[in-house]
């Protein structure tokens, strides 16, 4: 086996170059995100030192239900991710986007790509479709027999004329910052920088309202990854919440302009 150094390749090795496209479509995705705020010195140890946090952080949680998936010869699969709002600064150069604190993910193929390629902390999750409410929709994340965490909105309100042009505006391009990490059997790390990924939407509809998220407390026999995880989450101080935000999209995850950023 001889692999060609211009090429990009994923395990198992031996069977060509990846199949990953430049560009993934997503030809459906239903999301409710709940953002609050919280102290900086408590979110400060869960975000690597080369991005800039404010001194009121935003953090958000997310859920996505994720159809027509094109990698995935249309397949579907659902996220419950936690971000916050960052500055990436390096000598003359500056960007904002969202760093990626933790993410599950029901489909172990996109975990494998997302950590692999994106340098985003993936994890399994049991993660059914947003579910409706009397007044709102809810959704919920396990692991195992552990309840990681339950997001609610409720008092929804349709988002219409000039404020779904400018949030269409926004949310048409994000960038999304994570961190590539690969342990060494022995010594320092195989891999350990930051990595930049850029996602474009299309935003078909959207609503807000009141959410609010409430984290689990699992034991580490019910959820023996994420316990630990879920404990620290829960003792970031929700200072109050934003607005919340429901919507649904099609989306485009633009592999080819994924990058190594300098540490």
């Amino acid at each position: 086996m001889k692999m060609n150094p211009d090429s990009r390749y994923e395990m198992p090795l031996g069977f060509g170059p990846s199949s990953f496209p430049d560009v993934s479509h997503y030809e459906q995705a239903r999301f409710a995100t709940i953002p609050f705020t919280t102290e900086r010195a408590a979110l400060a140890p869960l975000v690597p030192d080369v991005f800039e946090l404010p001194e009121q952080p935003l953090v958000s949680v997310t859920t996505m239900n994720l159809k027509g998936v094109d990698w995935m010869a249309g397949r579907a699969y659902n996220i419950v991710n936690v971000t916050v709002g960052v500055t990436y600064r390096r000598g003359n150069e500056s960007e904002r986007g969202q760093y990626t604190v933790a993410v599950w993910e029901t489909d172990t193929n996109a975990i494998v790509a997302g950590r692999e390629f994106l340098g985003i902390p993936k994890l399994f999750g049991e993660i059914p479709d947003l579910a409706r409410t009397d007044d709102g929709s809810s959704f919920t994340c396990r692991e195992y027999d552990g309840l990681l965490v339950t997001g609610r909105v409720r008092a929804l309100r349709p988002v219409e004329g000039e404020r779904l042009e400018r949030l269409r505006e926004m949310l048409k391009s994000t960038v999304n910052f994570g961190w590539k990490y690969v342990p060494c059997i022995n010594g320092p790390s195989d891999a350990d920088y930051p990595v930049r990924h850029i996602q474009e939407s299309d935003l078909i509809a959207a609503w807000t309202g009141r959410g609010e998220v409430v984290w689990g407390e699992p034991t580490q026999t019910e959820a023996p990854i994420s316990a630990r995880i879920v404990q620290t989450l829960r003792k970031l101080p929700v200072l109050g919440y934003a607005p919340a935000l429901m919507g649904e999209a099609r989306s485009r995850l633009l592999r080819s302009q994924t990058r190594r950023l300098p540490a």
